[in-house]
């Protein structure tokens, strides 16, 4: 016996009244672990574990129970009116792949709500939730993430524990901190691009509509809907400060690359030129870096004020180039990539603020980011004031964010499509207004054009994230495991929640002259077995008397203390009585035993009930034997016949142990008890196979429950247990562990020897004269020790 499975057992049996009123079930059938869900509502309506052996190790169990833990967390503290989006889910959104994805993502975020507010509601559930999220991640997401090299499939694994350790999961920040998962590419970029408000939400979120709202930036982000703030960029100031006095090149001219600085002195503005053009111009000519002084001179040439086609044309294809090349490198930096293209070139430190984060650095440090302020207005203004700086600055950041794209025509395309980007924002997460090309903007990290054209790393598709929640792969992992742990040579039960325990339907019109004659036939053994017991225990028992006391009977030698006003003169009895004993006295009540062997056994077992009760020792009596198969619902045996399909195990009980109680602890020997002995003594109702090992062990549980120092089981059986080849080494097996646990077993063979084969103390009652004189020898040894 596992008392770690006992204790489940008990677990689940409380919970099935508990949460039968909110509509989940909890089961405990075969092998497999898994969760059946409202096909409408997606909410969890039964909860399986497998029926685990008795060799299952206390982590595995324990990870067991934070599975129910969770699961009914689910019940307890999700509204599924907003799980999967407001309203809750269809059967028409579930059918849909985009809205089955995002519940998904969902679900990761719910989960780090509901365990948050389990432990809360039960404290208890901390520790099983705790071993069952290590055992997640040493089991699953360790396994998962070996041998995996491309970031974007190790980050589906990161995921459940990112999210769970920033929602103050001790245990996945822990493995987050041990593995160093913080520094990776994409898990970095999501904690850059989601709120600051978000991540504190995630923390203290309490309702389901809550983990909605993050569930909705964390889903836009893995799809790519949300763009990375750009990187930080150097201050204007610094720029303007470094580029006095480094070019040698002519004023109307741009800045060759070569082996100079790439900067150049800037001319003064010309009249009604603006400064918002800045940008635009730098888009326009920072083409050449690293081409030589000829690319130079051929690039640097001043615009007119709107540029021609066949100009725009070339810059269009050269952005394609760069786009390309970023393609090639690491997505998380591409203007890392081109940075380590144009190594030999000095103005990479000059890159201007207001560039595009799309851009290349190519673009980033072109001479004419560093030109004289005045030949700057002078080129940049001309634009600035035809088209507008708004406008301008939307052309540049629709060219820059579709530079895979081909020719004019698709321009309008790709300005429509920029504008309905959703960016980073201020705090990352927001809505930037695209055009919006303020300086302030580019440095608080998000928003605006150059938001606008950075490039996630996330790219998901529908369908990535399936199945990758703690809950479904702890199931499935359960499964696996527990089909491991099931050795085809143990005795193996498909489950035991048809299983029945309860006290003996005795009908009104039961034959008013059966208790009478059962009380008639066992008068005369009951006092010679009463006097015996009272002999054995007076002889274990002594009494002391103790002086000193203010009542109780005169002690003379203690007068002396009167005259000083002491009224300790008085002594008290102590009687150590030899009755710290519980015992369980267990009846076959199997098909075998009918007929003369079964109204001994039930003589015999009254007469022992009377004894006992007499005597005023603690005991129980109960039945066994077993329910029919077609007895079973349909569920289950379909349930059995699905399981057969996945485990191939050849279970050893399938159908339901039915125990009949006659007689609790605590109840006396009153009327209905009498009842109950005469009942089965002489109608035999219920007579079908006997399995003694599991009988045993749920008679042993009630009996270990109970406070009494010595625990004794009497047990009166016919023969060999019935139900399989396995079924008597299952037995002995039993026998053994009671002892280990300080259950003292004694069979009592009815007109059979069988019982000397599975219990060391036995002997072979034939009659019920016999009684008082065989029974009452091995408990007499039994209670006094000898």
């Amino acid at each position: 016996m596992n008392r770690d499975i006992i204790e489940l057992r008990e677990v689940i049996t409380k919970l099935v009244p508990l949460l039968s009123g909110k509509g989940l079930m909890v089961t405990q059938r075969g092998s497999q672990a898994y969760v059946q869900t409202d096909a409408k509502t997606k909410q969890p309506v039964l909860v399986n574990i497998p029926n685990i052996p008795d060799n299952a190790n206390s982590e595995f169990i324990a990870a067991i129970s934070g599975f129910i833990d969770h699961e009914v967390a689910h019940v307890l503290h999700t509204d599924w009116h907003y799980y999967g989006g407001k309203g809750g889910m269809s059967e028409r959104d579930l059918r849909d792949p985009r809205r089955r994805a995002f519940m998904n993502t969902h679900n990761i975020i719910e989960d780090v709500m509901i365990e948050r507010e389990q432990v809360k509601t039960f404290p208890g559930a901390a520790r099983n939730l705790s071993v069952t999220r290590k055992w997640f991640l040493e089991k699953i997401t360790d396994a998962a993430l070996k041998g995996v090299k491309d970031p974007k499939e190790q980050f589906r694994y990161i995921m459940v524990p990112m999210m769970r350790a920033l929602g103050g999961h001790e245990e996945m920040q822990d493995w987050m901190d041990k593995h160093g998962y913080w520094k990776h590419p994409l898990v970095e970029e999501m904690l850059a691009t989601m709120k600051p408000a978000t991540l504190e939400l995630l923390k203290k979120a309490t309702t389901t509509k809550e983990t909605l709202v993050v569930a909705e930036e964390v889903h836009d982000i893995l799809m790519g809907k949300i763009l990375p703030p750009p990187p930080p960029q150097p201050s204007k100031t610094k720029d303007k400060s470094e580029s006095k006095g480094k070019s040698v090149d002519k004023p109307e001219k741009e800045a060759g690359e070569g082996d100079g600085d790439g900067e150049r002195d800037h001319s003064k503005s010309e009249p009604n030129e603006g400064k918002s053009g800045k940008g635009k111009q730098k888009k326009k000519d920072d083409k050449g870096e690293g081409d030589g002084d000829e690319a130079g001179d051929e690039k640097s040439k001043p615009d007119s004020s709107k540029g021609g086609k066949n100009e725009k044309k070339d810059k269009e294809d050269d952005a394609e180039e760069e786009a390309g090349a970023d393609d090639d490198g690491d997505p998380s930096d591409g203007s890392e990539e081109d940075s380590d293209d144009d190594a030999g070139d000095d103005g990479d430190a000059d890159a201007d603020p207001e560039s595009e984060v799309g851009d290349s650095e190519e673009e980033d440090d072109a001479p004419g980011a560093d030109e004289d302020p005045q030949d700057e207005g002078d080129e940049s203004g001309n634009e600035g004031a035809e088209d507008g700086p708004d406008e301008e600055d939307n052309s540049s950041a629709d060219e820059s964010s579709n530079n895979g794209d081909d020719g004019d025509d698709d321009e309008g395309g790709r300005r429509n499509e920029v504008s309905s980007v959703i960016t980073s924002g201020d705090e990352g997460g927001g809505i930037g207004e695209v055009g919006d090309g303020s300086e302030e903007e580019h440095q608080g990290g998000g928003g605006g054009v150059g938001n606008a054209a950075a490039k996630s790393l996330f790219d998901y598709e529908d369908g990535d994230f399936e199945a990758v929640d703690m809950s479904s792969q702890i199931a499935i992992k359960i499964s696996d495991a527990a089909v491991a742990a099931m050795d085809p040579r143990q005795y193996l039960v498909f489950t035991r929640e048809m299983d029945e325990i309860k006290p003996v339907q005795v009908p009104d019109n039961m034959n008013s002259k059966w208790v009478p004659e059962m009380e008639d036939e066992t008068r005369q053994m009951t006092s010679k077995m009463q006097k015996d017991i009272e002999r054995m225990m007076a002889s274990q028992s002594h009494v002391i008397r103790t002086p000193g006391h203010r009542t109780g009977k005169l002690h003379a030698p203690s007068l002396f203390r009167v005259p000083g006003g002491d009224p300790r003169v008085f002594t008290q009895k102590q009687e150590h009585v030899s009755k710290d004993t519980a015992v369980s006295v267990v009846i076959d009540n199997s098909g075998s035993m009918g007929g003369p062997k079964m109204k001994l056994a039930m003589t015999a077992g009254y007469a022992l009930c009377s004894t006992l009760d007499r005597v005023k020792i603690s005991h129980e009596v109960i039945g066994f034997t077993t329910g029919g198969y077609y007895g079973m619902p349909q569920s289950l045996r379909e349930a059995m016949a699905e399981d057969a399909k996945k485990a191939r195990i050849n279970w050893d009980r399938v159908i339901p142990i039915v125990m009949p109680i006659y007689k609790t602890f605590d109840e006396r020997l009153t009327a209905t008890v009498k009842s109950r002995f005469a009942f089965m003594r002489n109608a035999q109702a219920g007579l079908n196979g006997n399995i003694d090992g599991e009988s045993l062990e749920y008679a042993a549980e009630r009996l270990l429950k109970r406070s009494e120092k010595r625990k004794v089981m009497l047990v009166l059986s016919d023969g060999q247990p019935a139900g399989g080849a396995k079924c008597g080494p299952h037995l002995s097996g039993v026998v053994q562990s009671l002892g280990k646990l300080g259950v003292e077993c004694i069979g009592i063979g009815i007109m059979d020897s069988s019982v000397t084969k599975y219990y060391p103390k036995s002997t072979v009652l034939h009659k019920a004269e016999d009684l008082p004189g065989q029974v009452m020898t091995e408990i007499k040894k039994i209670l006094t020790g000898m």
